[in-house]
C-alpha cells in the first residue's frame, strides 16, 4: 500500500511536470516560429529591394545607351 501511494504521488508529480514542460515547449515553439517568420520576411523584403534596385540600374543603363546611340 505504501509503495502504491508513493508511486501514485510520484506519477502525479511527473504528470504535472510534463504539463509544465509541454506548455513551455508550446510557448518556445511559438516564439521560435515568430522569430523564423520575421527572418523569412526580412530576407524576402531584402530580396525584393535588391531586385528593384537591379531593375532600376538596368533601366538607367538602357536609357543611357539609347541616348548615346542618338
Amino acid at each position: 500500500m505504501f509503495k502504491l501511494l508513493i508511486f501514485s504521488i510520484f506519477d502525479k508529480a511527473i504528470s504535472y511536470q510534463e504539463k509544465i514542460m509541454s506548455k513551455n515547449n508550446d510557448a518556445n515553439r511559438k516564439k521560435n516560429k515568430k522569430k523564423i517568420d520575421q527572418k523569412k520576411r526580412k530576407i524576402q523584403n531584402a530580396e525584393a529591394e535588391r531586385k528593384a534596385r537591379l531593375k532600376q540600374i538596368r533601366e538607367d543603363f538602357n536609357a543611357r545607351e539609347a541616348d548615346n546611340e542618338l
